[in-house]
């Protein structure tokens, strides 16, 4: 059994590491296509990759030494179907003889194969009850996932030793597939105590008018990406050409595009803004006018190309009082303003203050989605 419960104890400790990478595009997703996030969205997704990462660890892990690799002389391939079934029977089960049934649940032949099953038993489960799959295709799915692990095994974990240390068994590939078709036909079972997708989608809506920081900082947050993006791909560029331009001035020139570009392509709204369906609107729930909207994006971006531009020189010196004061005072700003907008979900942002402005959802629902609505049970 520890041979299966170090793997699971390997994912537990990195799949924080991996949540907090998953978080931003998770967010950026749900945003886009519902207007909203629920909780139980969130538990569904971070245990569904919780356990396909429990998954990998299991079939790859325990790793050897490549030295140990290299002297491995063991079968690589089974392409015999069904000699899990021999093996079974050399357990010497008996269903009529109980005293055998406990030797049988040690022995190796019935391990592998029942591990095998319960592998992918979850993945049928999400698969009928979160992602809405047909039986035909949750087969070939849980199919496609047992040869992605197989062929993981058979590469030698991509190249990285001279052999498999795995036998590659068509067996395997079997059982995978039984395993997810077991899952898919028992998730009915489970799924009446759990909200449907309907249920989720009507939670979702009523909340995709409700403006809350997470979904702000969503688009800060794709704002700035764009604009890292951008500044990466000008400086490649201008290295070819043996001209060197400073990180912050080519922030600043990424943000005067935040601040003219909106008003001219997009209504006011920069693309982080309009991905998370999000509409900026005078307080008077009017269209801001070009004045408002440069104030804004200038409040809220500017202070980051400040920390930039002061933080660049301490690389090569040491950073002098003024610096310290003037960039404590931007970070003490910055946090105290959002931490207010915690406390206070309708507390309006330095930037949205200053420049007159707040912000609104623009989320419509799809004609499917509303008809979803319609016909939900009462």
């Amino acid at each position: 059994m520890g041979q299966y419960l170090e793997p699971i104890h390997v994912a537990i400790i990195v799949f924080p590491l991996l949540a907090i990478g998953m978080a931003f595009p998770l967010l950026v997703y749900h945003y886009a296509r519902y207007g909203a996030i629920s909780a139980w969205q969130v538990f569904v997704n971070y245990s569904f990759y919780f356990y396909l990462l429990c998954a990998y660890f299991l079939i790859i892990l325990p790793l050897p030494t490549r030295a140990a690799d290299a002297a491995l002389t063991t079968p690589t391939i089974n392409l015999h179907p069904l000699l899990v079934y021999y093996n079974f029977r050399a357990t010497g089960f008996s269903l009529h003889q109980p005293t055998t049934w406990l030797t049988t649940l040690h022995a190796p032949g019935f391990q592998q194969p029942f591990f095998n099953i319960v592998l992918t038993i979850p993945f049928g489960f999400y698969l009928h009850y979160y992602f809405k799959r047909n039986v035909l295709t949750s087969v070939m799915l849980s199919f496609g996932l047992s040869l992605f692990f197989e062929l993981t095994q058979l590469s030698g974990l991509y190249g990285f030793y001279i052999r498999p240390y795995r036998l590659f068994d068509v067996d395997d590939l079997l059982l995978n597939t039984t395993g997810g078709l077991v899952g898919w036909l028992l998730a009915p079972l489970f799924t009446w105590l759990l909200p449907t997708q309907a249920q989720i989608a009507a939670t979702n809506r009523r909340h995709a008018v409700q403006v809350g920081l997470m979904r702000r900082l969503t688009a800060f947050v794709l704002d700035w990406l764009l604009i890292g993006i951008g500044v990466v791909i000008v400086t490649l560029v201008m290295r070819v050409f043996n001209y060197v331009v400073p990180g912050w001035l080519l922030s600043a020139v990424g943000v005067l595009g935040l601040i003219w570009l909106p008003e001219q392509l997009f209504n006011g709204r920069t693309i982080g803004l309009r991905a998370v369906h999000l509409q900026i609107c005078s307080l008077k729930w009017q269209t801001p006018r070009p004045w408002q909207i440069a104030v804004r994006n200038l409040i809220c971006y500017i202070p980051l190309i400040g920390l930039i531009a002061l933080a660049q020189p301490w690389f090569s010196r040491p950073a002098s009082n003024g610096e310290l004061l003037l960039a404590g005072a931007i970070l003490l700003t910055l946090i105290l303003d959002s931490l207010l907008a915690v406390i206070m979900p309708r507390y309006p942002l330095l930037f949205e203050r200053l420049s007159q402005t707040t912000t609104v959802s623009s989320y419509r629902p799809a004609a499917n989605q509303l008809h979803q609505t319609r016909t939900e049970p009462h």
